[in-house]
């Protein structure tokens, strides 16, 4: 450069070398600087091939830049390609067709020519597992992964690991769970899917929350009535005293929910286990010990947790060796015996030496997935890299306050976000044949355009601007840049894929299945008449618009005879959730309520509605028996405080001074709801009275029975410990209904309601009436148990709480789709009414009016 006086003010070379090499510079000018280095034999040799990989990698090679429009891009030339997805999932399916894609190509490479990296190979590895592992046989491609380290592939030191973690931290429920459920852990606990399933269930309804014993949670000042040893405590209570223990405290605890009967003592004896196995082991963990003493406690927890599994015996042996290992390094290093080392340096240390002989990047005879720094600058015919989010990769730096080399920097110091611009120029310059680049590049929630990796739209502007045919122009840059970048549909079953006529021929799918499917459906659709088309559903904001099929294309059949005998509460039940009744009674799918499956690990602060009802459940009673359940709440008084330990014993309500007046202000409203329902008990119950109604159902004769326990002259009284809803002025109808239309003799038939916030009263009406309504109620169960009834009770509700329709129509819209908790997202619905529109129609509307509108004329409600 000197020789052509081009050495002062000004660049010269090529900018991406320029961008990306800065370690590798600093490296070689430390190597050389006040030295006269004598040049050795060298052979830089460029990429003999025409195709754009190679053009990139000679101009980086011969220090020159790729002139703006200097380059023609084959329609043929894929060596440099960016896949857009929506999802890492997505990004492993386009990456294995596109792998069977170069596979059946030309001159194919061998598996071990090709690897793929990524920078977050942990989260990724399960997803590895699940795309290229399930893969049928006729489309398996040969693969491993390389460069996780012991705690993630080695199941023995990832159990050691949680337990360590665990012990080390304020053990909440998730992560005592999440160790008990390790394959090896409850392997060794004599414990399988079953087992596991009713802990889980044990430890929400115990109270589980965090911490192993009180006294770890006592040391900070907190209570200690959602530790792992008082839930147990409770389990063992209610399996013990059976519904007993949730009526009198024992030892100031009451028994769990839901309690451990039978042979399920079994799988609570496991648990016990467990949980001292990890009371015992976090007790001596948390204690500082020397050399030996870590090598006798960490060999000691290995076999208490895990046990002599003898099929994973060279996993356990190579954990030992690494404790062996570390024990006779502190041992050298501290130099003396007496010398202690606390938890928080044994640990860290421990997964580094277990970690430490992860490698990657080495082939194998397979392609090769690994960590991005796993390279090593080994060519490879075909590089795949995944995961080039614009938040993955560079990761951004986060400097320490106490950082020097960051704070005053100097030429040659190691800095990441460098270092990995780096790593990026070696992958470019490694690949010999193409080079694969994927990231999530839509939204999968709106399909919005996501960035890729900074480095990644250098990579693209770079080539765009060589390859377009007017790099002057932006339309023009445009174009060649999405010559480069491939568009992926959402899923892999879009027709966007199998189509012959498919806007961009780079779109691969080998996924047979599909096809036929889609053909299948294809014919289905040509042979149908456009009136009798059914019902679809096309998701918006996708760019290849697929259509969703009906879930219930056609009704069911009519209900067999056996069913024409009809229960009171299966009406209740129907219509309550019409659309999980029909999933669940007539298809057989039990569809999961939409409860958060997590358990969880912070104890209350502020008591909800579950915390209520589970007190009133436990303490009215209590208060019914009472002669005058009204009365104050002081500590004198002794019925009052043995009221008050029997609430305080089941733990709902948060400790301390804002739970305990919460707690007190609950006991006054349940006393005060307790007296109301005693008031309303004035005259004597009746004998128990049964009624069966017979109705024609379309020329089929259909059976309604029910049963009454509870009557009194003046009426039917029912209460609910919480506030009115649509369900319980339904619930209370179709009794009334019942009562009215065959009405037992020396009765007013009048229903009464109780709830937490009022009261409400349905008025008589004549039994040709009340059979009439029934008859129309009978009439939408039928029909709902041949296709999805389009009766949602909230919305229904309020759309007929409102005189004005449109009104009654916009809140309805907002109780089915809006709030905290929209109908629509119930899982029964969005799987009945898949493909159907969603839209509160004339039918709903009709039902809505046909249910609640009689209703609404008898009741009277009283807030």
């Amino acid at each position: 450069l000197a020789r052509r006086q081009r050495d002062l003010f000004m660049d010269s070379g090529n900018k991406l070398l320029a961008a990306w090499g800065k370690q590798s510079q600093a490296h070689i000018e430390s190597l050389y600087e006040g030295e006269h280095p004598t040049l050795e034999k060298t052979a830089f040799t460029p990429n003999p091939a025409r195709h754009l990989l190679a053009q990139l990698q000679n101009a980086i090679l011969e220090l020159r830049e790729l002139e703006a429009g200097s380059l023609r891009l084959d329609n043929n030339d894929r060596s440099i390609e960016v896949h857009l997805c929506h999802s890492r999932t997505r990004e492993l399916e386009v990456l294995h067709d596109r792998l069977l894609g170069i596979f059946k190509g030309p001159k194919p490479p061998r598996p071990d020519e090709i690897v793929v990296l990524t920078p977050e190979l942990a989260a990724c590895a399960p997803l590895i597992e699940a795309v290229f592992g399930a893969a049928p046989p006729e489309r398996r491609i040969p693969w491993r992964i390389t460069g996780l380290g012991a705690t993630e592939e080695n199941q023995a030191a990832q159990a050691l690991d949680w337990l360590l973690a665990l012990a080390a931290g304020r053990a909440p429920a998730s992560r005592i769970f999440d160790l008990l459920q390790h394959p090896l852990v409850a392997a060794h606990f004599g414990l399988d899917e079953t087992g596991l399933g009713q802990i889980r269930a044990w430890m929400d309804s115990s109270g589980i929350r965090w911490g192993l014993d009180t006294g770890q949670v006592r040391a900070i000042g907190a209570s200690g009535e959602h530790t792992l040893e008082t839930g147990i405590d409770r389990l063992f209570l209610s399996w013990a005293a059976g519904s007993a223990a949730g009526r009198a405290p024992f030892a100031g605890h009451i028994g769990a929910t839901h309690a451990p009967q039978g042979s399920a003592g079994l799988t609570l004896g496991a648990f016990w286990r467990y949980a001292r196995a990890l009371g015992r082991l976090r007790a001596e963990l948390l204690q500082t010990h020397n050399a030996e003493g870590w090598r006798a406690i960490l060999l000691d927890a290995l076999t208490t947790l895990i046990g002599e599994a003898t099929e994973h015996a060279e996993e356990i042996r190579n954990v030992r060796e690494t404790i062996n290992t570390l024990a006779d390094d502190i041992a050298s290093g501290l130099g003396a015996a007496s010398s202690t080392l606390p938890l928080d340096v044994i640990r860290p240390a421990l997964a580094a030496r277990l970690n430490e002989s992860a490698r990657g990047g080495v082939p194998g005879g397979a392609v090769t997935f690994s960590a991005l720094p796993a390279l090593r600058g080994l060519p490879y015919r075909v590089i795949c890299v995944i995961g080039l989010d614009s938040d993955a990769f560079p990761s951004r730096a986060r400097t320490d306050e106490f950082d020097l080399m960051a704070a005053h920097p100097q030429k040659g110091d190691r800095q990441r976000h460098i270092d990995e611009r780096n790593l990026f120029l070696d992958i470019v310059l490694a690949a010999r044949d193409i080079l694969h680049l994927s990231c999530v590049g839509r939204s999968v929630r709106d399909n919005t355009e996501l960035p890729p990796s900074i480095l990644v739209d250098e990579l693209l502007d770079t080539l765009a601007a060589a390859c377009a045919e007017n790099p002057g122009q932006t339309s023009s840059l445009a174009i060649a840049r999405a010559k480069l970048s491939v568009q992926h549909p959402l899923q892999a079953f879009s027709p966007a894929y199998f189509v012959p006529d498919k806007e961009d021929k780079r779109l691969e799918n080998f996924r047979s299945e599909y096809a036929e499917a889609l053909t299948i459906r294809m014919r289905r659709e040509q042979a149908r008449s456009a009136t009798a088309k059914p019902p679809h559903q096309t998701i918006q904001n996708n760019p290849d618009a697929i259509t969703v099929p009906a879930f219930f294309n056609a009704p069911l059949p009519p209900p067999p005879e056996d069913w024409r005998c009809v229960d009171l509460s299966q009406i209740k039940r129907f219509f309550n959730n019409p659309g999980r009744f029909l999933l669940r009674e007539r298809l057989g799918l039990d569809l999961p309520w939409d409860n958060d499956e997590t358990l969880t690990d912070i104890e209350p602060f502020i008591p909800g509605r579950p915390a209520r009802s589970a007190l009133a459940e436990r303490l009215l009673p209590v208060l019914l028996t009472e002669e005058n359940p009204a009365a104050a709440d002081n500590e004198t008084n002794s019925d009052s405080d043995t009221l008050l330990i029997l609430a305080r014993a089941g733990g709902e309500y948060p400790a301390g001074s804002l739970g305990e007046i919460a707690l007190r202000r609950e006991l006054a409203t349940l006393r005060e709801f307790a007296a109301r329902i005693k008031a309303a008990r004035t005259q004597a119950r009746l004998p128990a009275h049964t009624t069966k109604l017979s109705f024609n159902l379309g020329g089929e004769t259909w059976t309604l029975q029910a049963a009454f326990s509870a009557l009194r002259a003046d009426g039917h009284l029912i209460h609910r410990y919480d506030e009115a809803r649509a369900r319980d002025y339904l619930s209370a109808w179709l009794d009334h209904l019942a009562l009215c239309a065959a009405p037992p003799p020396g009765i007013t038939n009048q229903t009464r309601g109780l709830t937490r916030d009022g009261s409400f009263t349905l008025y008589p009406l004549p039994p040709a009436d009340a059979r009439a309504q029934l008859q129309k109620l009978l009439t939408l169960y039928r029909e709902g148990l041949m296709q999805p009834l389009r009766f949602f009770p909230k919305s229904a509700w309020e759309y007929t709480r409102h005189n004005d329709e449109i009104k009654g129509q916009t809140e309805a819209d907002k109780k089915w789709a809006g709030g905290e908790y929209p109908e629509k997202n119930d899982a029964a619905w969005r799987l009945a009414l898949r493909g159907m529109d969603e839209t509160l129609d004339v039918q709903f509307r009709n039902n809505a009016t046909a249910v609640f509108g009689a209703l609404r004329k008898h009741l009277d409600i009283n807030i």
